[in-house]
């Protein structure tokens, strides 16, 4: 979200741009108070007058430190998760991931959580274990020297962007969502090929 930020800022300089990061019931709440133009979660907010605007979705990846899987590793199987040390996210991103886990007999030592995808990858990064996160948090955690790989099965992650249904998207709103769209697919890519 900083690059995107900044790349807003740069094409509409005289827009405010307010990024937070709260509850599903804040942003389903500010949405409706009209207090933000759109909302993003990871789980959908059509309801009563917000309808879902757009969905990006992406498969997880798996990070780490060379400690854990080595940078030339293709992939990393879920039940090579099993026993290593793991760094967990609160909400209901992780309880579909415990499920996806138990389903395939998994189990890990998640000792430490956190609520951010960014602050996984930095927990991370210190050595904490390893982790599932999106593919953009995947990206930017190779770029600051930890590896990302794909893992398989396949865990889609899905962000919705949540408007309004009697609004009628500005022109910042709408570059804000051709930027995320860019980003996903970027990031997707990225995975796959490397």
């Amino acid at each position: 979200m900083p690059e995107i930020v900044e790349h807003l800022r740069a094409k509409f300089p005289d827009v405010v741009i307010s990024l937070t990061v709260s509850s599903y019931l804040e942003v389903a709440q500010k949405v409706r108070n009209r207090q933000a133009d759109i909302g993003l979660t990871a789980d959908a907010l059509s309801i009563g007058t917000l309808e879902t605007v757009a969905e990006f979705t992406s498969d997880c990846v798996c990070i780490a430190t060379e400690r854990w899987f080595p940078a030339s590793a293709s992939q990393v199987d879920i039940k090579d998760l099993a026993g290593k040390p793991f760094v967990a996210l609160t909400g209901t991103f992780q309880r579909q991931l415990d499920a996806l886990l138990s389903a395939n007999g998994v189990a890990v030592d998640a000792m430490v959580e956190a609520s951010l995808f960014h602050s996984v990858s930095e927990l991370v990064l210190r050595g904490m274990g390893i982790a599932v996160v999106d593919p953009l948090t995947g990206a930017k955690h190779r770029e600051r020297g930890g590896v990302t790989l794909p893992l398989k099965p396949a865990v889609p992650y899905t962000v919705y962007a949540t408007a309004m249904s009697d609004t009628r998207l500005g022109k910042t709103a709408r570059e804000l969502l051709q930027s995320l769209k860019a980003a996903t697919e970027h990031a997707r890519i990225h995975t796959m090929h490397e």
